[in-house]
């Protein structure tokens, strides 16, 4: 179907723009691949995870690789917590406005 096709095509697009914003040593693609072949669901750059979403987001708030790696080791910290947590602002909010009470995230 056209339809799918150009979504994986956007897709790819997002991915190559944001790797060249974030990850401009990563440009020859070597670290870089879609989780399980599925264009549109986990890309995976160096050592990191994103989806398609906060590709898009970062890019639409222009982000800085500070506040995406920040965001996202706060992510992970929460996410292996025993029970696991929730942030308390989400990546929109925190690139806008930073951390609501930074030693609570």
């Amino acid at each position: 179907m056209k339809v799918i096709t150009n979504y994986r095509k956007a897709c790819e697009e997002v991915a190559k723009v944001f790797v060249r914003k974030y990850y401009p040593s990563e440009r020859d693609g070597r670290y870089c691949f879609w989780v399980g072949d599925e264009v549109g669901g986990v890309f995976s750059v160096g050592d990191r995870f994103y989806n398609v979403d906060r590709m898009i987001e970062a890019l639409e708030l222009k982000a800085t690789y500070e506040q995406l790696s920040d965001y996202d080791d706060a992510e992970l910290d929460a996410a292996l917590k025993e029970p696991p947590e929730n942030l308390k602002v989400n990546f929109r909010n925190y690139v806008k406005y930073g951390w609501i009470n930074k030693n609570e995230n």
